[in-house]
């Protein structure tokens, strides 16, 4: 592990520096927190992550289901990752906004989230395709609730 592959974080609230976690990647495609985790996707090309920060060992780790199953094999690159309700919400587009397609899939996968011990855990809830849309990028996702 060397300084090239580590990120420092701020605390705001503190307003002083955080410290410093180890990151497999720097490409991160979307961050969001959920009850006070912070998780990150990571990808390009055909690598992809879909990762937890753990505090206690300053590090990334892979959220995988419990018996140890990654979860976002079928996720794209080009994504959306808002929390919602304590669970994670991941939006992404089949076809990676191809413009000459007539129609692109909007993709949806709701994640519950447990901690089992010192490792959290995830559980597909439901997947399915959300929308048909021309061709679009993520820009930003905002959850609204009553």
């Amino acid at each position: 592990m060397d300084n090239e592959s580590r990120r420092y974080f701020y605390n705001v609230r503190e307003g002083r520096l955080k410290g410093t976690m180890w990151m497999e990647s720097d490409r991160i495609s979307s961050l969001c927190v959920v009850d006070g985790v912070l998780y990150g996707y990571f990808g390009w090309g055909n690598y992809r992550e879909l990762m937890w920060a753990d505090t206690k060992l300053n590090a990334w780790r892979r959220l995988n289901t419990r018996d140890g199953k990654t979860l976002e094999e079928d996720v794209s690159y080009t994504i959306a990752m808002p929390g919602y309700n304590g669970k994670l919400a991941v939006f992404w587009s089949v076809n990676e906004s191809d413009y000459t397609k007539k129609n692109n899939e909007v993709m949806f996968k709701l994640i519950v989230l447990d901690r089992v011990g010192d490792v959290i855990c995830g559980t597909v809830e439901w997947s399915g395709v959300v929308g048909t849309v021309k061709a679009f990028d993520f820009l930003r996702c905002l959850v609204v609730s009553h």
